[in-house]
């Protein structure tokens, strides 16, 4: 068998990663803009406008090392600019310790994911590489940052001025937080479902050079063939579902747990006592959380 069709065979135990098939892109000499990916600002619009692009360069695992970094520094400077400003509402050094916090709340907790994200990814038979969910997650993060910035001149007009009622900018930081993070639960949705469809298209394309190579295709085989000739549209992306319910519920556990870690972000600006760095450990955030339902039951 030649090598542009050896490409397509997998052996029907293992899954292939997802890729694109080199044979169906004109063999030219990469340009110098294309090994060097997307400029720092155009990773931005495209985070923005154009995700497409953005996922077709993870399915194709194009330009990912440059990609990753940018988006980890769109991260950390959002954040950061959104810690100083939750930070103001108790001021002095707390704007510093906020602004450093908050980068640390949401790239920790996804370090702390990653495993997670890929061996479930494996499980339900999605076989991203871990290079493609680093660079997903990030995304999603990235696209929650810039969200929140977006929220920030809010913000700051709620927790500065007159309005210092402390329940207040509570709630203020809590729906910021979640307005911006279901931006990034839809760009997750949306980055596995063409992942999914790439997937897909590959396991019809293997079919297609079975049957033509007149290889008697096992039945698991057939049946992926099936399913792959569905156009992406009539396809039910139960894995794609799948994978984001589990996603959403791991990286929102640890974060809640990393939160608690982390706190405190805003304080009583008349507090008698200097706001430290972090608080001292006490348990967990769940533990606390059924002991302030207990109390407020009168259990």
């Amino acid at each position: 068998m030649s090598e542009s069709s050896s490409t397509f065979s997998v052996p029907s135990q293992v899954s292939s990663p997802i890729t694109s098939h080199p044979s169906s892109v004109p063999s030219e000499e990469p340009s110098s803009s294309d090994e060097q990916g997307l400029p720092f600002w155009s990773v931005t619009e495209a985070l923005l406008k154009d995700r497409e692009r953005l996922f077709q360069e993870i399915e194709e695992e194009k330009n990912l090392k440059q990609l990753i970094p940018r988006l980890i520094w769109i991260t950390l400077l959002c954040t950061s600019i959104v810690g100083a400003i939750l930070g103001s509402y108790t001021g002095g050094r707390q704007v510093v310790f906020v602004a450093l916090k908050l980068p640390m709340l949401f790239l920790f907790t996804l370090g702390l994911c990653l495993s997670a994200f890929w061996s479930w990814s494996l499980y339900y038979g999605l076989p991203l590489r871990l290079q493609q969910v680093v660079a997903l997650s990030l995304m999603c993060i990235a696209v929650t940052s810039l969200l929140l910035l977006g929220l920030s001149p809010f913000l700051w007009q709620l927790l500065s001025g007159q309005s210092r009622l402390y329940h207040w900018a509570i709630l203020a930081m809590v729906g910021s937080f979640g307005c911006a993070g279901l931006g990034g639960v839809r760009v997750l949705s949306q980055g596995l479902h063409h992942l999914e469809d790439a997937y897909h298209q590959k396991l019809e394309e293997e079919a297609k050079n079975n049957e033509e190579s007149g290889d008697e295709t096992p039945i698991e085989t057939k049946a992926k063939g099936q399913q792959a000739h569905k156009s992406p549209n009539d396809r039910p992306h139960r894995m794609a579902r799948s994978l984001s319910f589990v996603w959403i519920c791991v990286y929102g556990l640890v974060g809640l747990q990393m939160s608690w870690i982390l706190r405190p972000y805003l304080s009583h600006p008349w507090s008698k006592y200097a706001t430290p760095f972090v608080r001292a450990w006490e348990g967990n955030v769940f533990a606390s959380l059924i002991k302030t339902i207990a109390s407020a039951l009168g259990l």
